[in-house]
């Protein structure tokens, strides 16, 4: 056996073959190997070894500690959920694109990338300035079609000398540069949902030193409670097994405890031989102290409690009111103006097909004789699709605001939207106004094609909760439906996306010389006010004051759905519905009467001489 090199003349040969340029053999004695371990443990700790190895080494190449986004997804999708709306703090990120895929795979909806490397974070930002959003559930398509991603220079090392308490930050704009320091951070409280930490404990716990190492890590776990908002949810990758690193977590500064602390395990991505412990750390949610809940509830109570005799006095007092024989009228010559509008509206639409709808034409077969409700703040109108789409035309062409024809009456059209003239409306259909009156509008129930009824029930994208999926289950069942001669409803849609039914007539689904069908999402917002085509045509004739108007073949079919069956001898005499009156007693036989109106030509109603003239 050769005898050992003593380890100075060891030295001195290896001085000589470098400074011969003789390639050398690598040769190193026990204490070389632990100083040179030291070293290196103590210069993951410090500032100037991730400057200096950024600065130097080629980041072009996405590289990924501990674990990649692929290992890590499932653990992600336990702890925290599936993809959704949050926004996802990922701490001493270096080269890696986690940032990128949890945007790209929707499982964020901002995610703040933070390094102490200003070198890395200018390279990642200009390798990913943004990410197209991928898959996502159907609740998050209505948001943007881009995901963000920002990139932040910002210490994870350094010390904290100052002790300053952890409290509330002044505002602040999240910004996408911002060099600072990971244990002492300047994001306000509570602002993320989720912080992903790979391997930026690991770095702060190696360090000679175990006092600073200690004090450096629970500082930065300190930190990541503060910016987490209530019910947030840390994660941190690790290759420290438990009893190295529980003592971060259980020691923090903040003086409220993590509200549940769990582990799981993977294995490395780089190093397949490696354990991964995966820490979850849980912030206790928000809740109201229990004296609280008992005083929302005795709060929520006495109001219920007051709301209630206030409708019993306003019932009482609205009954008495109608006895009395004093105007009901929601606000002053309401009933003037929606018969305006009706007039105007019949002889504007020619021979297209229309009828009274809704609560206009229950007014109209209860009041004796045949007129207008004088609590009603509208005028209602069923029209067909096809027709609806003609008649719009029309009105956007001669009726327009600034530049009526004298054969509008007094119908005025504002484009597609409300009384306010900026809120998109309507999804059933579209409002015409009174160009001289605020008391009143017409609304255009539009009715569509289909081969059942009633629809589910839907009023925006979310809400009810699953009406698309039950209107895509009914569609399944009709479809099914393999008669001869199915029946045809009418029925009323609802626009729950873009409120605006009628805007494009080409999102219709048109069959030269029959009724147009809505192509979907099959819901409606007036789910039992539908017609079968029996029902609805032939039209019926009535007189109302000097007007001829059309009602439906059996106007009792559909009121009696959308009402009730006692709709024909029960009135609700209040804009709301929320009085009752029963048309048999003897007492309320004066609800029984028209509105009474002033009967008059409403042809250039709101048009000066001259322009009628120029007309």
């Amino acid at each position: 056996m050769n005898k050992p090199m003593d380890p100075i003349q060891l030295r001195q040969q290896l001085r000589r073959r470098s400074a011969g340029r003789v390639a050398e053999e690598v040769v190193t004695t026990k204490e070389d190997v632990a100083a040179k371990a030291k070293k290196k443990i103590k210069a993951y700790g410090e500032r100037r070894y991730w400057e200096a190895r950024y600065d130097d080494e080629d980041v072009t190449t996405d590289y990924d500690w501990l674990c990649d986004w692929d290992a890590l997804a499932p653990v992600f999708e336990r702890n925290v959920g599936g993809p959704g709306a949050r926004s996802v703090l990922h701490t001493g990120c270096g080269n890696s694109p986690l940032g990128f895929e949890l945007a790209r795979a929707g499982y964020c909806d901002r995610c703040v990338n933070v390094d102490y490397s200003a070198a890395v974070v200018d390279r990642m930002e200009a390798a990913y300035p943004s990410v197209e959003r991928g898959p996502a559930p159907t609740s998050e398509r209505s948001r943007s079609n881009r995901r963000r991603i920002s990139w932040s220079a910002r210490d994870a090392i350094s010390i904290v000398s100052s002790g300053r308490v952890v409290g509330a930050r002044s505002s602040r704009t999240l910004r996408r540069w911002d060099q600072g320091d990971c244990t002492d951070m300047d994001y306000e409280d509570e602002l993320f949902d989720v912080v992903v930490d790979k391997g930026t404990l690991d770095a702060m716990a190696c360090h000679d030193d175990e006092k600073i190492a200690l004090r450096r890590g629970r500082r930065y776990v300190s930190e990541c409670f503060r910016v987490l908002a209530p019910g947030g949810v840390l994660l941190v990758a690790s290759f420290g097994q438990p009893e190295t690193r529980l003592k971060y977590f259980e020691g923090h500064d903040t003086a409220e405890p993590w509200c549940a602390l769990e582990r799981e395990t993977l294995r490395a991505s780089k190093r397949r031989g490696d354990k991964v412990f995966i820490y979850v750390l849980r912030k206790k949610p928000r809740t109201v102290h229990p004296a609280c809940v008992g005083l929302l509830v005795f709060l929520a109570l006495a109001a219920s409690a007051a709301l209630a005799l206030r409708l019993a006095y306003a019932s009482e007092a609205a009954l008495a009111l109608a006895r009395d024989g004093v105007d009901l009228e929601p606000t002053p010559d309401a009933a003037q103006c929606n018969y305006e509008l009706l007039k105007s509206f019949a002889a504007l639409a020619g021979t297209a097909r229309w009828t009274l709808g809704a609560g206009t034409l229950l007014g109209a077969l209860r009041t004796e004789p045949p007129g207008l409700l004088p609590w009603e703040h509208d005028v209602d109108v069923y029209v067909p699709a096809r027709d609806a789409s003609d008649l719009i035309f029309k009105v956007a062409v001669d009726c327009a605001h600034g530049r009526r024809e004298p054969h509008c009456g007094a119908l005025e059209f504002r484009g597609f939207v409300d009384e306010t003239w900026w809120t998109p409306c309507c999804g059933f259909g579209y409002k015409l106004f009174h160009a001289t009156r605020d008391a009143c509008s017409l609304d255009v129930l539009v009715l569509a094609k289909s081969s059942y009824a009633p629809w589910a029930h839907g009023e925006t994208p979310k809400w009810p909760p699953l009406s698309q999926k039950l209107a895509a289950a009914k569609d399944a069942l009709a479809a099914l439906d393999n008669r001869a001669d199915p029946p045809t409803f009418l029925v009323i849609p609802e626009d729950v996306h873009w409120k605006n039914l009628l805007f494009d007539p080409g999102r219709w689904t048109r069959t030269p010389g029959a009724d147009w069908a809505w192509p979907g999402p099959h819901v409606s917002y007036f789910q039992d006010e539908y017609f079968e085509a029996s029902e609805f045509e032939p039209f019926r004739s009535l007189r109302l004051y000097d007007i001829d108007v059309n009602i439906p073949n059996d106007p009792w079919a559909s009121l009696n759905r959308t009402y009730g069956p006692e709709c024909a001898y029960m009135a609700r005499v209040d804009e709301h519905g929320g009085v009752l009156a029963d048309l048999r007693k003897p007492e309320h036989a004066r609800l029984k009467r028209p509105a009474a109106i002033r009967v008059r030509d409403v042809t250039g109603i709101g048009l000066t001489d001259e322009e009628r003239r120029d007309a």
